[in-house]
């Protein structure tokens, strides 16, 4: 630890250590020679008397020495560790504002209220001519003063209107601030007093935010209050990620992490209650376990909701929301090769019966079909999924246009198999869904038909469906299909040799499917399956939602909404002019932005700082909303000790860390100080002098006998 000088200036009195020595030197004996008798004897014993009188008087020498040096460096005011008492001092609070500081303490007060507090009480109790200034941590960091304050009761005030929030805490992002405060400073050194209760989490960036604060010349002094997080909350929200009918049953499920076993957690759709859960015995070691809920799928339109459980000491974590979204009708463009007869190329009348039964669009897909050689870029607005059955080539332009919107939020499902698309199907439709190039035509004859394996039995396109419906999908018969590559897709059908018969991806925003044959008797019987209608509603279910607002979006990030022309009834290139944003927690509408990507527009809202539900609106009317919920981080049950972050941030680069403990305000401004030596130095100034005169009278009583 440093030790610093109140009164430097006042060092200079150690010149006056070297008149003692200036005295010694001038005051020594000169020997003078007289002829005298034989006595021999009595110089042997004068000898070693001067030799003793010699040592006793450099001990005479170091003592004045001391004793003048002691009273100089005394009246400098020097202290161990810490910064000298008195005017000039800078201090900088970081209160860390992220959700778990929202906990309770035995007292009633919240973390972080207890934060703000101590942080006043500390900056109270500074010396007269001390500047403070506070910074915010939570997902961001940002300073609570335009400007440094002087400390007393106008700091202290305008510290008591900070609030806590609803998102993560980032460490490296509060250092960094802490170096951009620090070098702003009035005066240097800087103490930077961390107020927080230390939750464990990763910090990408804190050696380089370490070093920043390093260079800045500032200490850390960490004090923590809490000991954990208490009680469990609700991890993520699982919803059945593909389109509803209203009046069908579905299955809604969460990972929770319950705090006694057999808690019972609730499912709240539209401000009503509609389902209630008993939470297993937790299995592994994190106490996470999933919860399931059945549910009757209301009636189509936007619907809001909330998974949680008796709040506990940290209430924030306890409910998470989501939006559920039931679609009025999804709107399906089938585009198709040239037909041949009446089943259509690629057989995609049985794609288009089994995606509207009654033919009439009264049911969930409204299904519309043109030739491929006609479909345009054009076509493509309002359409909530593409379906392309035996196509053949795209055409340059065309398979660019569908690449794109598909990135930006589309949905195709391909089909193709016919042999003699081999060269269209590598050029065009496997590049446009990212699946490697190589595609091998595979013939069987009737006798070694190849069976439907189920691969994923838990994907949402599966599941709910019962062993006994995928079993009767197995019974179906291929005999002619294109081997692929599946690369980074998944699979969720494969036949008895290993080769995918039904994949699923991603691209970008989009998501897309692909049968790799046709839907006609001389490739497969599937058409004639029972399973035939729900496997390939399901698909287009699954497909249509892509674009969805994310069930789990946590605060931090930005709300961001993806909707499609038709439904944002807006033409590319109009302005955001009269859209907003209501965000919690008080629903005041604020600013959204507006870009369009691809020919779809992507509403945006600022970070957001409060979980709940943010609610995009256009002149009025609502065009959507996305729930953002407390992170899964805020309610992990482990936290760091004072040694332990210390440890990490000396090994990021960060050398002046030190643990304040459970310090006082009294006991903070102590050891800011550190102690004081001055009366330390003045003792033993004392102690040398009187040493000094003790050893001066012997050496003179010497003499004199000499």
């Amino acid at each position: 630890m440093p030790v610093t000088f109140l009164n430097p200036a006042l060092l200079l009195g150690l010149v006056a250590a070297a008149v003692p020595v200036i005295i010694h030197f001038l005051s020594r004996r000169r020997t003078r020679r007289v002829e005298f008798s034989d006595l021999r004897f009595l110089m042997e014993e004068e000898v070693r008397q001067a030799r003793r009188r010699g040592v006793q008087r450099w001990l005479l020498l170091l003592l004045r020495v001391l004793a003048v040096s002691c009273l100089a460096l005394a009246a400098a005011r020097p202290h161990w560790g810490g910064l000298p008492g008195g005017a000039g001092r800078a201090t900088l609070f970081v209160i860390d504002a992220s959700a778990s500081m929202q906990a309770q303490q035995e007292d009633g007060r919240t973390r972080f209220a207890a934060a703000v507090e101590l942080a006043g009480d500390l900056l109270q109790a500074l010396p007269d001519g001390s500047s403070v200034q506070a910074i915010l941590a939570g997902a961001a960091a940002r300073p609570l003063f335009a400007t440094w304050l002087p400390a007393g009761s106008a700091a202290r005030a305008a510290l008591s209107v900070a609030t806590v929030l609803d998102g993560p805490g980032d460490l490296a992002a509060a250092l960094r601030e802490s170096a951009r405060q620090v070098r702003e400073a009035p005066v240097r050194p800087v103490e930077v007093v961390l107020l927080s209760d230390l939750q464990a989490g990763e910090h990408p960036q804190l050696a380089a935010a370490c070093a920043e604060l390093e260079q800045a010349g500032a200490r850390l002094l960490i004090r923590r209050l809490g000991d954990g997080v208490p009680g469990g909350g609700v991890v993520s929200v699982e919803l059945p990620g593909r389109a509803l009918r209203p009046g069908e049953t579905a299955e809604i499920a969460a990972v929770v992490r319950p705090e006694r076993a057999g808690q019972s957690f609730w499912l709240e759709l539209d401000g009503r209650r509609v389902a209630e859960s008993v939470a297993p015995t937790p299995a592994t070691a994190s106490g996470s376990v999933t919860v399931t809920f059945p549910v009757t799928v209301p009636l189509p339109g936007l619907h809001t909701g909330r998974l949680g459980k008796d709040p506990d000491r940290l209430p924030v974590d306890d409910a998470r929301p989501f939006v559920l979204v039931v679609p009025d009708r999804l709107e399906v463009l089938l585009a198709h090769g040239a037909d041949r007869d009446a089943l259509g190329r690629g057989g995609w009348r049985y794609l288009a019966r089994a995606l509207d039964p009654a033919g009439d669009s009264r049911g969930l897909f409204r299904v519309r079909s043109v030739v491929a050689d006609s479909l345009l870029d054009g076509d493509l607005g309002g359409v909530d999924l593409l379906v392309l059955v035996d196509t053949g080539a795209l055409g340059r332009r065309l398979g660019e246009s569908l690449r794109q919107w598909l990135a930006g939020g589309g949905a195709i499902f391909v089909v193709d198999g016919d042999p003699e698309h081999g060269p269209d199907l590598g050029a065009s439709l496997l590049p446009l869904v990212d699946l490697p190039r190589q595609a091998a035509w595979t013939v069987r004859e009737d006798a070694q038909a190849e069976r439907a394996r189920v691969v994923d039995p838990g994907h949402p396109v599966l599941a709910g469906l019962g062993d006994a419906s995928l079993e009767a999908l197995g019974a179906a018969r291929w005999w002619r299909y294109w081997t692929l590559a599946e690369g980074e897709a998944r699979v969720l059908l494969a036949a008895d040799s290993g080769a995918p018969l039904l994949l699923e991806g991603e691209l970008d925003n989009g998501r897309w499917a692909l049968l790799p044959f046709h839907l006609r008797r001389d490739a497969t019987d599937l058409m004639l399956n029972p399973l035939f209608l729900p496997l390939v509603q399901r698909v287009a279910a699954r497909l249509a939602t892509g674009a969805e607002p994310a069930a789990n979006l946590e605060v931090g990030h930005a709300p961001v909404l993806r909707l499609t022309p038709h439904r944002l009834r807006l033409r590319p290139g109009a302005t955001a002019a009269q859209i907003d944003v209501l965000a919690p927690p008080d629903g005041r509408p604020g600013p959204a932005a507006l870009a369009w990507h691809d020919a779809v527009p992507v509403l945006s809202a600022p970070p957001s700082e409060r979980s709940g539900f943010y609610v995009f609106r256009a002149a009025g009317d609502t065009l959507g909303a996305v729930a953002v919920a407390v992170p899964a981080s805020e309610s992990e049950p482990r936290v760091e000790t004072p040694d332990e972050l210390a440890r990490r941030l000396r090994e990021a680069g960060l050398t002046q860390v030190v643990d304040l403990g459970q310090t006082s305000a009294a006991g903070f401004v102590r050891a800011l100080a550190g102690r004081d030596l001055a009366r330390w130095l003045l003792g033993l100034a004392l102690g040398l002098l009187g040493a000094e005169l003790w050893l001066g009278r012997r050496v003179r009583a010497g003499a004199s006998r000499a």
